[in-house]
């Protein structure tokens, strides 16, 4: 079940109700939390995300509070992610198939909202928990690209990172950007492209939020037109 504020948070993300019923967003309260991995110290009133692989199954889930926690470096945790889960892709389970094929763009982006909103839009996207979690860990400890990659459809294809318009300001972020690029090379994937959003000091600004706002533009210009020609 979801509240009021849930959808209309996630519309305003740019998210249709058939790209949001598939992903399956639900609000939960603080005492089931646990149920889904997450510690006392992380639970909290808020949306659930399940989180897919490329065969549809929920491999995890990620948690909104709506009162988020503070980091000890004192940092907002926007998204909970169950203690010392392991990392993987997420594909909102419409795009299951789409990023399997040839012949066109697949986003990387950060974060199961941006895969909605660019699924609503029809553009097929692979999901990171975070800028560096394309990554994983092998036995040693050590890092390692995350076996998911397997099943998406990489050589071809043009690979479009659309991380944050913080990029080129945080300098983790960047390098993060630089070493996926430098990979996927390494993959053969020769069409690499990175998506430049608009730069505001003020304002983080991702893909979700950026696609809403054109949304909203061209209603306004429709809005517009409409009284003048009416």
């Amino acid at each position: 079940m979801l509240r009021p504020q849930d959808i209309q948070m996630l519309k305003e993300s740019n998210i249709s109700d058939e790209v949001r019923d598939a992903r399956g967003y639900e609000f939960i309260e603080k005492k089931d939390c646990k149920n889904y991995g997450f510690k006392p110290w992380q639970g909290g009133d808020g949306l659930l995300v399940p989180l897919y692989n490329v065969d549809q199954e929920i491999r995890g889930y990620q948690l909104r509070k709506d009162e988020p926690r503070i980091s000890k470096e004192g940092k907002e945790v926007k998204y909970e992610t169950p203690y010392k889960d392991t990392n993987f892709l997420d594909i909102n389970p419409l795009m299951a198939d789409e990023v399997r094929k040839g012949k066109q763009a697949i986003f990387i982006t950060e974060g199961a909202k941006k895969v909605d909103a660019l699924a609503t839009i029809g553009i097929p996207a692979v999901g990171l928990k975070g800028v560096w979690n394309w990554l994983g860990t092998n036995e040693d400890g050590g890092s390692t690209t995350l076996s998911d990659w397997r099943d998406i459809a990489l050589k071809g294809n043009i690979i479009v990172i659309a991380f944050d318009n913080d990029v080129y300001t945080n300098p983790s972020v960047y390098k993060a950007m630089k070493e996926l690029r430098n990979w996927l090379f390494t993959k053969k994937v020769h069409r690499v492209r990175f998506l430049h959003l608009p730069y505001d000091p003020n304002i983080k600004l991702g893909v979700d939020d950026y696609l809403a706002s054109m949304h909203k533009e061209n209603n306004e210009n429709e809005s517009e037109r409409r009284q003048h020609t009416g």
